[in-house]
């Protein structure tokens, strides 16, 4: 009884073995196209040429009932097919399973399209552009250019050195951002903490029961929504930068260049605290209830910034 058994496993385990396909194939594609990548588990790794190609090596998952790589118009489309009915629920039956496993070599000029359930991506040179998700699965970008947007739900973001229209989100991963340049970016997270530096100089941070460092240089325009968590930013206000932020239930620290010139609109609601360590101004008090604020304007106030906090505290101090 024990041998039918140990036997039965044995073949099982070969099947499945032998189910996990090889896959090295190549097509034409043009420079500045569009890359589309699907894949559920495992790993991809993405890197450029300048060649008119799209490569594809590596393994598939061993559940895979099927590889699509095809090119339309200016599309190359890849996606590793899954059961219908496969769930995650039944990994635990999977004992052996082996996961994707892919190295894909695309056009730097590509404007690449990636989705993954339960895989991590490392991704470099992408200068046309990138939307790159995934729900499980951590996300590691660098040198990419252009339009790009990378969200995660329970992964991690780490970027190096993205130059162009970014957007960073994040639900219950962290965030490390490095080197970025360009016109805009947007850092969101929920449960997630989020690390930065960048010379970006319109930035938009927005994060719920996270925390935040924020490393700036020259800054024309800062946002920043915090509940439930502590942000500390230091920034280059530029002449006429304008900061606005709020917090409730957190602490904000902003940290300003010395010879910052602006105006500082400052108001704390429900308990907020003011603490000043710019000038020698000190902060307003209601006479009835816990309202305070503060007004003060340095040098020649051609900035603004426009701080609230409900039951928070507002530092403010230079770098």
């Amino acid at each position: 009884m024990k041998t039918n058994i140990l036997l039965g496993i044995a073949l099982l385990f070969t099947a499945n073995l032998m189910a996990s396909e090889t896959v090295d194939k190549l097509l034409a594609a043009e420079l500045n196209g569009r890359v589309s990548i699907e894949h559920h588990s495992g790993k991809a790794v993405i890197r450029t040429w300048d060649k008119p190609e799209v490569k594809v090596t590596g393994t598939l998952d061993s559940r895979a009932e099927g590889f699509v790589f095809k090119g339309k118009g200016n599309e190359i489309h890849i996606e590793v097919e899954m059961p219908r009915s496969y769930s995650n629920d039944r990994d635990w039956l999977d004992w052996d399973k082996q996961e994707d496993d892919l190295e894909i070599y695309l056009p730097a000029g590509s404007f690449v399209e990636y989705e993954n359930i339960n895989a991590d991506l490392d991704a470099r040179g992408i200068l046309g552009g990138a939307d790159l998700s995934s729900v499980n699965g951590n996300i590691r970008v660098q040198d990419l250019q252009g339009r790009i947007r990378i969200s995660t739900v329970n992964g991690e973001i780490q970027s190096d050195n993205l130059n162009g229209d970014i957007n960073l989100d994040t639900v219950n991963g962290k965030i490390r951002d490095r080197g970025s340049r360009g016109d805009e970016i947007v850092y969101e997270s929920v449960n997630g903490d989020i690390y930065a530096d960048t010379q970006v100089p319109r930035v938009k941070l927005e994060t719920v029961n996270a925390e935040s460092e924020l490393r700036m240089g020259h800054t024309e325009q800062l946002r920043v929504s915090n509940v439930n968590g502590d942000t500390r930013v230091k920034l280059d206000l530029a002449e006429k930068g304008e900061v606005n932020a709020s917090s409730v239930s957190g602490s904000i620290e902003l940290r300003f260049q010395h010879g910052v010139s602006a105006r500082f609109d400052i108001e704390g609601h429900a308990g907020g605290r003011l603490r000043n360590k710019l000038t020698d101004d000190k902060p307003g008090k209601a006479k009835y209830g816990p309202s305070r604020w503060l007004k003060f304007s340095t040098e020649k106030g051609s900035g603004r910034v426009s701080v609230s906090t409900v039951s928070g505290t507002v530092l403010l101090g230079n770098n």
